[in-house]
């Protein structure tokens, strides 16, 4: 038979709904897609994007625009699990925590555990 989740369970269970795409994330600093390619018009063009929203977290604004909708439409073989990650470590975790404000929240709560 289970146990039932205790206090101290429910204490450190801090649920985190994220309202927009992994690939939000990575607008944090559009400089890191330079890695995936040396056209210079690509950085310039996500920069754009990002410029349009007041943060990363805000640009999951359509079915059509998502985040990864963007990137697939300016990133031929744009591939999430591969490419993202390259970019996501590129940036890293300060940076896209400076950006992204709900998601580094959820991050400080954490850390706080004791």
């Amino acid at each position: 038979m289970e146990k039932p989740l205790g206090e101290e369970s429910l204490r450190r269970f801090i649920p985190y709904a994220q309202m927009y795409e992994f690939e939000g994330l990575l607008f944090s600093r559009p400089q890191a897609f330079s890695i995936l390619s040396p056209n210079s018009d690509l950085v310039s063009r996500l920069q754009w994007i990002r410029d349009q929203f007041a943060s990363p977290e805000a640009i999951n604004d359509d079915v059509e625009t998502a985040p990864s909708k963007r990137l697939l439409s300016l990133i031929d073989g744009y591939e999430k699990p591969f490419h993202g990650t390259l970019v996501a470590l590129e940036t890293g975790p300060p940076v896209i925590r400076c950006e992204c404000p709900i998601f580094d929240t959820w991050l400080q709560r954490i850390e706080s555990l004791n």
